[in-house]
């Protein structure tokens, strides 16, 4: 028997919530037999809410994030929040936060590398800086908050005797 096999887990794999883009505006894309209200379940399991608020509230940050909003782009950020596991709703804001800006981020790369004069380069890089320097501290706020926010205390124990003093001349 080989015990480097592969555990299987048995498990319903998740649908994806997916939505459309027609003239500015969002619309569902149901599944076969499914109502608004089953997708709006869906939705607010993939971001981790029971609270139908929360979910409108970070599917239309979601959309206003992108600067030319499309499906692709908003269907990714959905995946993001969803594969971030939120336990609460302040998981939630935050794990929409960074899509938010991870999406405007990766904008920003294309509009650095589309730029032809010096000038511009420079000002998309700044901007692109800036993002990612706001993500990296999503990240680390996000880590923190997932520790339950307990500190960690280091204790040191100094013993006089062995100390060196410093003579001052």
């Amino acid at each position: 028997m080989n015990n480097n096999a592969v555990a299987t887990i048995d498990a319903t794999p998740t649908l994806p919530v997916t939505v459309n883009v027609v003239d500015d505006r969002i619309y569902p894309c149901l599944l076969n037999g499914e109502s608004r209200r089953m997708w709006i379940d869906r939705l607010k399991d993939a971001l981790g809410t029971e609270s139908e608020d929360l979910a409108n509230y970070a599917l239309v940050t979601m959309f206003r994030a992108s600067k030319h909003p499309e499906a692709l782009k908003l269907n990714a950020m959905i995946e993001t929040v969803r594969a971030g596991h939120a336990r609460d709703p302040q998981e939630t804001l935050l794990l929409v936060q960074m899509a938010a800006v991870s999406q405007r981020l990766q904008e920003s790369l294309v509009a650095e590398m589309n730029a032809t004069l010096p000038e511009d380069r420079l000002v998309h890089a700044k901007i692109v800086r800036q993002y990612g320097q706001l993500y990296c501290r999503q990240i680390e706020a996000l880590r923190k908050y997932r520790r339950d926010g307990n500190q960690q205390i280091t204790v040191m124990h100094i013993d006089h005797a062995d100390a060196v003093g410093i003579k001052a001349g």
